[in-house]
Parts: C-alpha cells; structure tokens; sequence
C-alpha cells in the first residue's frame, strides 16, 4: 500500500473557514434531508479551485457561486469533482479567485442512515410503536455527511444553524434558538439558532424529535436543560442536578466562563455509538448513560452518570 503523506490528507492551507450559515431540512418520514449554505472564507492566495470534506452528499453544482468582497461580480463555476477515498469535495472556478474574504455557496441534499454516524436516524419505542428522531454525531470526521465543509479540528469557524422541520417536531441545536416560525400551511416550524463560539465542525450539532425535558437555571446565568424521551423526564433529574452543580463547580474552580453560552442541553438517545459526546451547548448521550431512577439505581450506576455528565460539561 502506497505510503499517504500529511499534507496528501489535509485540506489545502490555502483557505480559512471564518463563519458557515447552514440551513437544513430533515425529513424524518422520508428519512433523507436536504440543506444549503454559505461559507464566508479567507482566501489566502489566490486560487481557482475550492476544496472541502464531504461525504455521501449529492451537491447541487448548479447552485454553487462565490462573491469576492468589495462588490465585484461573482466568479461563474466551471465544475465539481468528487473524491471518495479522500472524502472530498473540489469546485473549480472559470477564473482565479483573488486573495481576501469571500462567501462559497451551494445547495446539498443527503439520507438519514441508521449507522450512528453523521445526520443520523435514531429508532426508540413509544407506547409500544417504533418512532424515530433525527441526531448528530460528528466526532471525529462525520460533519462531511452532514454538510460540505472544512471538516479539521484546525479550521476552526462559526456555524450560524438554521433547521425547518414537521411542526410537531422539537430541534435542538449547539445555540440558543433566536426565532421559530410556523408556516403558513402549518405544516412545519423553521428553528434559527444563535451564533456558536468558534469552534471545530465536530462539536456542531443537532437534533429533531419529540422530547419531554427538566430544566434549571444555575447561579452562573447558565439554564441546564435535560431532554428524555416522551413519558422519561422524571429519569432525568439525577442528571440535572449534577449537570447545574458541575458547571458551577468548573466556572469557580477554573476561573473561566461557560464556553457555551447561556445554556447547556443534555440530550438521551436510544441508538448512541459512544458513551457521550460533548458538543458545545448540545450534549448527547447514550440514554443509559444520562437517565436513570435515582432511588432505585446504585451508588455505582450514580456515580458513572455524574462521570459522564461532568465529563461532557
């Protein structure tokens, strides 16, 4: 097997990521989603081609333009080429892009697997029949199936996060939500999230479903909030508690503010590959490592869910 060296793997060093506004719409019927977005960037040198991480996507090339700063006209796209065994995605431009900030935009559309991995669909049993919700898990290279981007810890941004969904579903995201309308037919709700810190893509997520909750709000300004499914909420309350107290133990004890905001959601999902996963204000969890009977469970069961919680706060 030939030999792949660092800078064969890493996206081109070229271009910085500065802010992504990504809006999505789950289909958790059809289990599939669609979704476009605009990607404000730095262009470092000047180039003709863009390449990001994406990965069982179907991009809508048509769609895609970018727009230099200062009002020049856009730079017409000349095509799209896809690499499978690296991952990514290359759009060629009919001129070279100059150097400076710009904004790549473009249409995608993917499927809710059942794998556990990236915009994922999630099986749990209410009242004896089978629902679904759709989650994120991106740790460590998973948001490439999510949406196209600059999926390394060293490119860092800011995701702006906007998702319409059935007007009967819940979304959560790593934001607060700043505005949720209906539509006019009423048939689905659009959920727009406040911006998040900047951060790496792997700690964006999201997630739509029914949910039930306990929720607190913390010395520190910050609102814990614990998301069960429909009839488990009192199971969260152990959680909850450990949750408010962690936070203010870690901001007292560090001497630095809560990197997620104003609040911090912890999330139980029925099919969950790790223990947890501490996405930035969005905390999911495997349910079994989030929800218990404080009465009943053990010392032992208690002390691994306070591990768990503190760890992902």
């Amino acid at each position: 097997m030939p030999k792949v060296t660092l800078e064969e793997v890493l996206l081109p060093s070229n271009v910085s990521p500065i802010r992504y506004a990504l809006t999505l719409e789950p289909d958790l019927v059809r289990c599939d989603f669609k979704g476009s977005e605009s990607v404000h960037i730095e262009i470092h040198r000047p180039t003709a081609s863009l390449k990001l991480h994406a990965h069982q996507l179907s991009i809508d090339a048509g769609s895609v333009h970018l727009h230099p700063d200062g009002g020049a006209p856009e730079i017409p796209l000349k095509g799209v080429s896809y690499d499978l065994a690296m991952q990514t995605v290359e759009f060629t431009f009919a001129s070279p892009i100059p150097a400076g900030k710009a904004t790549l935009r473009c249409s995608f559309g993917g499927k809710l697997s059942d794998d556990l991995a990236g915009f994922y669909r999630s099986k749990y049993t209410l009242h004896g029949v089978s629902r679904y919700m759709a989650v994120t898990q991106f740790e460590a290279t998973d948001a490439r199936r999510a949406f196209p981007c600059f999926d390394e810890p060293a490119k860092k941004a800011v995701f702006g996060v906007t998702i319409t969904a059935a007007a009967d579903e819940a979304v959560l995201s790593n934001g607060i939500v700043t505005r949720c309308e209906t539509s006019p037919d009423g048939r689905t709700r659009t959920w727009t999230f406040a911006d998040t810190p900047k951060m790496a893509s792997y700690l964006v997520a999201f997630v739509v479903g029914h949910f039930d909750c306990v929720s607190a709000m913390g010395k520190t300004g910050v609102r814990t909030t614990v998301y069960t499914p429909v009839g488990k909420s009192a199971l969260g309350a152990f959680a909850l508690k450990v949750g408010v107290a962690g936070l203010e133990l870690f901001e007292q004890l560090f001497g630095i503010p809560y990197f997620g905001g104003s609040k911090c959601d912890h999330i139980a999902i029925a099919d969950f590959a790790a223990g947890a996963m501490e996405n930035t204000g969005c905390i999911t969890y495997r349910e079994a490592a989030l929800l218990i009977d404080e009465k009943e469970s053990s010392l032992a069961m208690k002390q691994r869910v306070a591990q768990v919680v503190c760890h992902g706060a």
